[in-house]
């Protein structure tokens, strides 16, 4: 008779083995029975480092958050049933956002699907579209193939640098043998993959460089990116085109501080310009992923550029104004590099001069509003951002953070990487990806969340007890969704605060209590400041709670746009007439 045990283990033994040949490391667990065979060949490898939390949900966007800082897949495992089914939310964020993930299901075998047996359900194909790649193994037999469980190792590795990838692997009981003798010398050399970069040709180059030469009112929009190695390139393309640089809070691109041609607080830019005087943009030259600003968007909408030139390294389609005229699949860096050799130049451009001229303005009206306002505000806890430390990252929270910190943060000089989890925007699991980031990057992290954001991930809190760094939450409490303010629902106030603002008067002092955290509750800008920069220097978690009124916000982010209202120099003043009325 077979041991199901042995075949168990020597099926998961090379399966884990292959990852680890292949590059993973990390392997983040959610303990569970059926899994027992791929946990243990984790856990036993020299090689291998293990993080187990409770719930799965958050377990993957913890895997997330360390995949995404480490742009390199890590490998969640887990167990039958719903355990599977909670990975779904991370699954679609790694899928949009194109971060690497490798899942390990267990399963029961193919016998016990679909006759009601219990924790078992259909795992084939659970995560739909949402996958680049999946395998279902057959359960573990004499006959299996160790080679071929190798050739799917590297293969899931190979195809995960462009999203989730997922492995079922059904195993009968008993689970683990009570002897077990499963080898563990090595097969035959691990299959490697090479992944070659894609670049346009010589004549598409040229085409590109003569059409984007041709126009004089465009714009340079870098939307996420993993990293920049460096300014210049950019910085050299923005000189040549005499276009503007709009660099989104994801882009890896503000951090360096500052950078030639960058056209600071852009959403604020575009949103004070008054209708009459909204400088139509005629190309649109865009790097890499999504941008967050919806005013950017409107603006590029309402004028729909007849050029609309996109260049990201992965080929999924991404244009939801369907306006672009040219996608070019390469990685955004090497592109421009070889755009530069054919791009003439031009002189000093009226275009070029009024977005310099007018970011400074709005820049110097935005710092001098803010050191007006004495009492905390959710804008000044966003604009505090600009001073993170090197040292240190920060990940901002979905819904209001991302997009006041998208409008706010623009440092001087280089800071830490900002992460967000913008492939599909949620709320959930937003704590998780910042432990995830802090695992990751062993430096400390600034985590800034809303209080909704916060209660959806609680669960989370118990893992920054396991973190070498500080990870600190500063949490904007304004007592339920503050985002749905600035819409026109807000005006239906018979069903505006239960249905949607989801009003609470919960505060967050106990729950930081329960999970041993540090609990700050700052009532003054600088008291803030100073706290955040203690806090990511110190030892251990922090929860900064900040207190703030919806109402109260809402009136703040319109009394900023009144103060910027109409920055754009008027015709009498302007010297460059011919767009003080267009």
């Amino acid at each position: 008779m077979q041991d199901s045990g042995l075949l168990n283990e020597q099926m998961a033994k090379t399966l884990i083995k292959e990852l680890i040949h292949q590059g993973v490391r990390t392997f983040f667990i959610a303990p569970g029975a059926r899994s027992a065979p791929l946990v243990t060949a984790a856990a036993e490898h020299p090689l291998a480092e293990t993080i187990v939390h409770f719930d799965e949900r958050a377990l993957g966007f913890s895997a997330l958050g360390y995949a995404k800082a480490k742009n390199a897949p890590a490998a969640i495992i887990v167990t039958s049933g719903t355990a599977v089914a909670n990975l779904l939310p991370c699954a679609i964020e790694a899928a949009q956002s194109q971060t690497p993930l490798i899942i390990l299901s267990a399963d029961r075998p193919e016998d016990q699907i679909d006759c009601g047996a219990n924790q078992a359900i259909d795992q084939k194909d659970i995560f739909s579209n949402y996958t680049t790649w999946s395998h279902h193994f057959d359960t573990p037999h004499a006959q299996q193939n160790c080679q071929a469980i190798r050739s799917v190792a590297a293969q899931a590795v190979f195809r995960a640098a462009s999203g989730p990838v997922h492995i079922n692997c059904p195993f009968r009981k008993p689970l683990l043998s009570e002897n077990s003798t499963a080898s563990n010398t090595p097969l035959r050399a691990h299959t490697i993959y090479t992944k070659s970069q894609l670049a346009p040709s010589e004549d598409d180059l040229m085409q590109i460089a003569d059409r984007m030469s041709s126009i004089e009112n465009g714009v340079i929009i870098v939307g996420s990116m993993h990293a920049w190695e460096n300014a210049e390139e950019i910085e050299s393309l923005a000189r040549l085109l005499q276009w503007p640089i709009f660099a989104d809070i994801n882009s890896a691109l503000r951090s360096h501080g500052n950078i030639h041609g960058l056209c600071r607080h852009h959403d604020l830019c575009i949103s004070s310009l008054p209708k009459h005087e909204e400088m139509p943009v005629e190309g649109i030259l865009h790097l890499g992923g999504p941008f967050v600003s919806n005013p950017l968007r409107e603006w590029i909408a309402k004028h729909s550029p007849k050029t609309y030139i996109h260049i990201k390294s992965n080929p999924s389609r991404l244009d939801p104004l369907h306006l672009a005229s040219h996608h070019i699949q390469s990685d955004p860096q090497t592109c421009i590099n070889l755009l530069l050799n054919h791009l003439p130049g031009r002189s000093p451009s009226s275009w070029m001069h009024l977005w310099n001229e007018l970011s400074t303005v709005v820049s110097q009206r935005l710092n001098i509003f803010l050191d007006k306002q004495s009492t905390i505000s959710e804008l000044a806890a966003l604009h505090a951002l600009n001073k993170l430390p090197q040292t240190a990252a920060a990940f901002i929270g979905n819904s209001m953070p991302i997009r006041d910190a998208d409008a706010l943060f623009y440092p001087k000089s280089e800071t830490g990487p900002i992460f967000a989890n913008r492939g599909a925007s949620g709320i959930d699991g937003n704590i998780a990806t910042a432990a995830g980031i802090c695992r990751a990057l062993q430096k400390p992290i600034l985590a800034v969340v809303g209080d909704q954001t916060l209660l959806h991930d609680i669960g989370s809190l118990a893992m920054l007890k396991h973190l070498n760094h500080p990870l600190v939450i500063l949490a904007i409490n304004n007592s339920g969704g503050g985002i749905f303010s600035f819409l026109p629902l807000a005006k239906k106030q018979d069903i505006f605060e239960e249905h949607f603002a989801a009003r609470h008067t919960l505060n967050f002092k106990q729950i930081a209590q329960s999970f041993n955290i540090k609990y700050e509750n700052p009532k003054a800008i600088s008291t803030l400041q100073d706290l955040i920069h203690e806090s990511l220097a110190g030892v251990g978690p922090t929860l900064i709670e900040i207190t703030t009124d919806r109402r109260d916000n809402f009136a703040l982010h319109r009394e900023l746009l009144d103060e910027l209202a109409g920055t754009i120099p008027s015709q009498k003043t302007s010297p460059f007439p011919a767009y003080a009325n267009t």
